[in-house]
Order: structure tokens, then sequence, then C-alpha cells
């Protein structure tokens, strides 16, 4: 799902299209900072998969959102970009 929600993302930021999915309709954690993807073993991968957050997205974008959350910490490239989506998507009507 997360790949379907990144390319929307991408169509929304670099073409002006208008947003398919709704922010709070995506139900799952943002992805991994890259050097995960970089393990050489599968015991590796994990041992560096658990150091990432693992909020889920939409309560990520609430801590965004609301002037009384702290920021999240340790959020992927990945996971910015996929948030930046979601603010102005709040606003879309559906």
């Amino acid at each position: 799902m997360s790949l379907f929600y990144m390319l929307d993302c991408g169509f929304v930021m670099f073409f002006g299209d208008r947003p398919r999915f709704a922010p709070y309709e995506i139900q799952h954690c943002l992805p991994s900072h890259e050097h995960v993807y970089q393990a050489s073993s599968a015991s590796e991968f994990t041992a560096r998969f658990v150091q990432t957050n693992q909020r889920p997205f939409p309560e990520l974008l609430d801590a965004v959102l609301s002037p009384f959350q702290e920021f999240p910490a340790d959020i992927s490239a990945a996971g910015h970009f996929m948030l930046l989506h979601g603010i102005p998507a709040t606003s879309v009507n559906y």
C-alpha cells in the first residue's frame, strides 16, 4: 500500500494531480531509513529495522499537524515525503 501512496504523492507534487488517497485511510507505518534496506542478511535487516519509527501513519500525521505534539523523531526521507503529501491532502474534499 505504501508504494501506491508514494506514487500518488509523486503525481500530486510533480504533476499537480488530485490525490487519490485520503491521508487517514492509509493504515501503515512509514518506510524505514535507507540503511535498513542495505543489510546483507535477514538478521541484520531485523536488527536495523527495530531501530526505526514504528508509529502508524495517521498518528504521525496528527503529530505533524498538531501544535501540541512533538514532531516525531527518526523519520526517513521517504517518510518525510509521505507526511508532507498528507498535510495539504487533509484540506481536500474527496
